[in-house]
């Protein structure tokens, strides 16, 4: 038909199919890709209209989501490269904001835990199972919050709070002692010092156990040595007695 061949001939009308179905451009509009081979739009629904733009406005904004989050994956991808250069020049010293805030958490959980313990029914004390640990992370804490956990631990101490229990102000008049010193002195001396003590006790273990290790072949040599003697003296009792 001289109309579908005008039609296929016409770059703004779209390309024709192999079944002389008319396809529209990708940039079509909702009403342009309703419209027939004579041209003619046909009566669309308001409400497959407003589908339509709902369902177009919520790709793009999946789209532009799916970017933002493109960039902020690349970004903490850098930042992470970043800290890990930061971390082999500095070693075991440097502490990403991340992790001073996990620490600070893990230090008022731990806290709260010791103090929830000494409290009636509260079960068997932990501050022989905790307060180690709870040491560890003092010393990782960032310097601002070692002043201002003193500070807190002192008006516990001050303060005549007849809530607060003899037990728990003994352990603030401990850990006030652990934080003056800490005070006055940088993070990374602290951290620093702390895995110096942590190296010094893991190679006093091993001497230990490395003591024990020769005791034991000692022993083994000695028991050894002793049943030889007893075969000698077996082998000869017979030619002295003579």
């Amino acid at each position: 038909d001289s109309s579908l061949a005008a039609a296929s001939a016409d770059p703004a009308g779209g390309d024709a199919d192999a079944g002389g179905s008319l396809r529209t451009p990708r940039s079509a509009s909702f009403h342009e890709a309703a419209k027939g081979l004579d041209g003619a739009s046909p009566a669309v629904p308001d409400a497959m209209v407003a589908e339509y733009e709902r369902v177009k406005r919520e790709l793009e904004q999946m789209r532009e989501m799916k970017a933002k989050y493109e960039e902020l994956r690349s970004n903490h991808e850098k930042l992470k490269v970043e800290n890990e250069e930061v971390r082999k020049i500095v070693g075991d010293m440097y502490v990403s904001v991340d992790e001073d805030k996990e620490i600070t958490d893990k230090y008022k959980a731990t806290y709260k835990e010791i103090v929830d313990s000494l409290a009636p029914g509260g079960g068997p004390p932990k501050t022989g199972e905790l307060m180690p640990k709870l040491y560890d992370l003092m010393v990782r804490m960032n310097d601002e919050d070692i002043r201002k956990e003193y500070m807190v631990q002192m008006e516990i101490i001050l303060n005549d709070d007849p809530s607060v229990s003899e037990r728990v102000k003994g352990i603030a008049e401990g850990m006030s002692i652990k934080l003056g010193e800490m005070m006055d002195t940088p993070r990374h001396q602290r951290i620093a010092k702390l895995a110096k003590e942590e190296e010094d006790r893991k190679q006093a273990q091993r001497q230990q156990q490395q003591n024990q290790a020769d005791a034991a072949k000692s022993k083994e040599r000695e028991a050894a040595q002793r049943k030889r003697n007893g075969q000698a003296y077996d082998a000869l009792e017979p030619a002295i007695r003579q």
